[in-house]
């Protein structure tokens, strides 16, 4: 009783606010891609429309602007940067619903939603352990933001799996075409992971894990966003009234959404002629993290300071998955300090 009941008569709308172009952006092409699964998939009952390039903030309450008057319901701001931007507008505008793509960012205006992304780079680190000639792993990480300390750690942790002397050689910031592999052979890595998207495809290491033999680079798997089905899956709460019925805590707000592979969200995707039984063990470990049998922050975990938890412990609660602030031991790098982060590239 009382629920906003949708139709094709009386679709829930809904907008999109991109920071960049979708033609120059391989991030907001991928939402873009999610938005128009949910055209066809509610077969008129959601209707939606898109906003590009609007990292400028005159730009972005602007789109806003136009999409309240067009009777849009719910308004989505596809990336992190752009939170401030959905903050104001979420006050100004209370009976809009505005929700953010990011993670660590709590506000009670607006609520956020990520992937568990460390499921993923968890399989890719025990992948690349079971390929890697010399114990030694690369692993390039572009952008310093709230998550990727999980990320990095769950990777370790999967390759320590696979092989107990695995070492992970961290890097961060923006790295030139070509610059990446060469970095990384003078390192001794054979196996390597660069960032989560590449701008374009000029790098061929800049996305996904990547062999190196004699100067040579094969892919061998790459993580898998489905922003199609994560979006469906916040859709329906709208459609069926259940919104109002989350809890009004802000850290709750923090990680509301924050789906991973058993939502099917998240996922990672095999080069061709990948060998069978490489397939086998990732896809055993898998299987594992969807049905719950397995969690990379579960148990025995170290730091490069010491012993973070001991054997038996539970897995660590999402909060401090998202708040992660140490490395893994087998990790060879460093944090950056705030006044040496590197740049966020435009993705």
């Amino acid at each position: 009783m009382g629920k906003t009941v949708y139709s094709a008569a009386n679709p829930l709308r809904i907008a999109f606010i991109h920071e960049f172009p979708c033609a120059a952006s391989s991030w907001d092409s991928l939402h873009d891609q999610g938005r128009q699964y949910l055209d066809e998939h509610f077969d008129g009952i959601v209707r939606t429309e898109a906003f590009e390039d609007c990292h400028d903030p005159d730009v972005f309450y602007a789109a806003v602007e136009t999409a309240v008057k067009h009777g849009d319901n719910v308004i989505f701001s596809t990336s992190h940067r752009l939170m401030e931007y959905t903050l104001r507008a979420a006050v100004e505008y209370p009976q809009v619903r505005f929700l953010n793509c990011s993670i660590g960012l709590p506000h009670q205006s607006v609520r956020s939603y990520f992937g568990k992304m460390y499921e993923a780079k968890f399989l890719l680190g025990a992948l690349a352990a079971s390929m890697a000639d010399n114990h030694r792993i690369g692993y390039h990480a572009s952008v310093f933001a709230s998550g990727a300390l999980s990320e990095i750690n769950a990777f370790a942790i999967g390759a320590s799996l696979l092989d107990p002397r695995a070492q992970v050689i961290l890097t961060w910031g923006d790295v030139l075409a070509g610059g990446l592999a060469e970095a990384m052979c003078r390192e001794g890595v054979s196996v390597m992971t660069g960032a989560d998207m590449s701008k374009s495809l000029e790098d061929p290491t800049a996305y996904g894990l990547h062999r190196l033999v004699d100067g040579k680079v094969t892919g061998i798997a790459m993580p898998v966003w489905n922003w199609g089905r994560y979006y469906e899956l916040i859709v329906r709460s709208l459609l069926h009234g259940t919104w109002d019925e989350t809890s009004d805590d802000n850290q709750v707000r923090a990680v509301n959404y924050w789906y991973g592979m058993s939502s099917g969200v998240i996922d990672i995707r095999y080069a061709p002629g990948l060998p069978y039984q490489t397939r086998k063990l990732v896809q055993l470990l898998r299987n594992g993290i969807v049905v719950g049998s397995i969690n990379p922050f579960g148990g025995e975990l170290h730091s490069q300071n010491g012993v973070v938890q001991i054997e038996g412990f539970p897995p660590l609660p999402s909060t401090q998955i998202v708040e992660m602030n140490w490395l893994a031991d087998n990790v060879v790098g460093t944090i950056p300090q705030l006044d040496d982060e590197p740049k966020v590239p435009a993705l």
